[in-house]
C-alpha cells in the first residue's frame, strides 16, 4: 500500500478492500487448488511454504484495512475521514 491507511480517503479506503477481496479469493481458489482448501487460518499461520506466506500476509493486510474501516464508522459514523472545518471566531470570543 503506497499511503497509509488513516491517509485515505474513504473512496480510497473502499477500493483498497475490494481489491484485497479479491486477492483473497485467488489465494483461496489456489489453496483449494492444492488440496488444502480445509486448512483453517490457524493452521495456516503456522507453516512456512511461500503459498502460506502470502495468505498471512493477505491476513494481515485485509485486518488491517478492516480495522481502519471499523474505527471510522465508529468514531465518525462513516469510513470518510474527518473534514477539517474552519472555525468562526468572533472578537467578542
Amino acid at each position: 500500500m503506497a499511503k497509509e491507511l488513516k491517509d485515505m480517503s474513504g473512496t480510497e479506503l473502499r477500493r483498497t478492500y475490494e481489491k484485497e477481496q479479491a486477492v483473497g479469493s485467488k489465494l483461496n481458489r489456489r489453496m483449494i487448488d492444492e488440496g488444502r482448501g480445509h486448512d483453517r487460518p490457524s493452521d495456516i499461520r503456522g507453516k512456512t511454504d511461500p503459498l502460506s506466506r502470502e495468505m498471512n500476509e493477505h491476513f494481515d493486510r485485509h485486518g488491517a484495512i478492516v480495522s481502519e474501516m471499523r474505527q471510522r464508522e465508529q468514531w465518525h459514523g462513516s469510513i470518510e475521514r474527518p473534514r477539517k472545518s474552519k472555525v468562526v471566531r468572533h472578537r467578542w470570543m
